[in-house]
């Protein structure tokens, strides 16, 4: 069994080693000797690092807006992502994306100012640098590198924090209670979010399945009301929020 670990490694920290640790420790259960057959580490480049998924997916709706915004009749057949026939005009394109904050179409809108027609030479170049891995049994990453990834089965580790407890931790009364303060003051609760955000991108990777380890599998069977008397406990027993700041992980998946 192949088990294939990548990373930039500009920075060693506690996050990688511990990616590495668990790594070394994974058994192929095939194996008569309970052992790895071999692991591979590597380091990506520069230019690798933002070049794992695939160029055509990453400039899809960037090169999509800007067809739309230069000429949508001249340019209909290399606008792959149709949903922005449903707006007017650019203004109208430009004031959705405002309206609900969608981050991907706000990006494309800039990437569009400041690079135009250069996106499909850029596109072209990162296919040259597009990470090809074949013959690899297990990958082994962390969440943010798996953004915009997709796998056929992934097992999430057990090593994000209980989310439940770090919303007792922080008072917050309720789910409800959350998304309002994300909404009116959302700095206040930003590191929560962070996690929050990196969990879902975790469990979302797998096209087919994805088993999640650890306290917060126990969550996602829960209706809002049992989610909220959880909290509700757990706030009970909670110890006083702390002032030091909390550094964010990488989780591994």
């Amino acid at each position: 069994m192949n088990i294939w670990v990548n990373g930039c490694f500009d920075i060693l920290h506690i996050g990688h080693l511990n990616l590495l640790e668990y790594a070394k420790n994974l058994r192929d259960p095939k194996s008569k000797y309970l052992r790895l057959n071999r692991l591979i580490v590597g380091i990506d480049s520069d230019k690798l690092v933002k070049t794992v998924r695939k160029p055509d997916d990453i400039f899809q709706l960037p090169l999509s807006v800007l067809y739309f915004i230069t000429d949508k009749f001249k340019y209909k057949d290399k606008i792959t992502e149709k949903r922005l026939y449903q707006f007017k005009s650019t203004y109208e394109l430009k004031e959705y994306a405002t309206a609900v904050n969608d981050v991907e179409i706000l990006l494309s809108l800039k990437l569009v100012e400041d690079y135009g027609f250069d996106l499909e030479n850029l596109r072209d170049y990162a296919k040259k640098y597009h990470a090809k891995r074949t013959n690899i049994d297990v990958y082994l990453t962390t969440a943010h590198s798996g953004k915009g990834l997709e796998f056929d089965h992934v097992i999430v580790k057990d090593d994000f924090p209980d989310l439940m407890q770090l919303l007792a931790t922080n008072k917050i009364d309720s789910i409800e209670d959350f998304h309002h303060i994300k909404e009116i003051d959302p700095d206040s609760v930003k590191k929560i979010t962070e996690e929050f955000n990196l969990f879902y991108v975790a469990i979302t990777r797998g096209l087919y399945s994805s088993t999640v380890n650890g306290i917060n599998n126990t969550y996602l069977d829960m209706t809002v009301d049992e989610l909220n008397e959880k909290l509700a406990d757990m706030k009970e027993s909670s110890p006083k929020k702390s002032g030091t700041k909390k550094t964010i992980r990488r989780r591994s998946i």
